[in-house]
């Protein structure tokens, strides 16, 4: 019975995150930030072995990676050439920008902190 009941609730509970899915990652890219705050080191840019779910709600954003990332965007939005982005906050209070642009025909969601940077490769639903 313990069994059954554990099945169904994982299975309500991923029903109503799929449901609310909005776009999924499907590549990731990291930069760190020299020490004089300059430029960034690119990494790799990996395509991800299964594709993460990305929920936008108002001014919030949820990433379902293993741990999961959420964003709380500030107003206003400013636009850039391709997109735009937001002053956001993440659930540690730690500030950054949050992207949203298409280059070259692809979709980024983009998290930048002062010291790092974490690029999504998207597709929207």
């Amino acid at each position: 019975m313990k069994k059954l009941l554990t099945t169904l609730l994982l299975t309500v509970w991923s029903l109503i995150v799929l449901s609310q899915t909005d776009a999924y990652a499907f590549s990731l890219t990291i930069g760190v930030r020299d020490n004089s705050y300059q430029s960034f080191t690119w990494g790799e840019t990996k395509l991800l072995e299964k594709n993460i779910p990305i929920e936008f709600e108002n001014k919030d954003i949820t990433i379902y990676t293993e741990d999961v990332q959420y964003y709380q965007t500030l107003m206003p939005e400013y636009t850039i050439d391709g997109g735009s982005y937001w002053f956001a906050y993440d659930v540690n209070m730690k500030k950054c920008k949050f992207y949203m642009v298409q280059s070259n025909g692809t979709n980024f969601v983009m998290v930048e902190y002062d010291d790092v940077c974490i690029i999504y490769g998207v597709s929207y639903e």
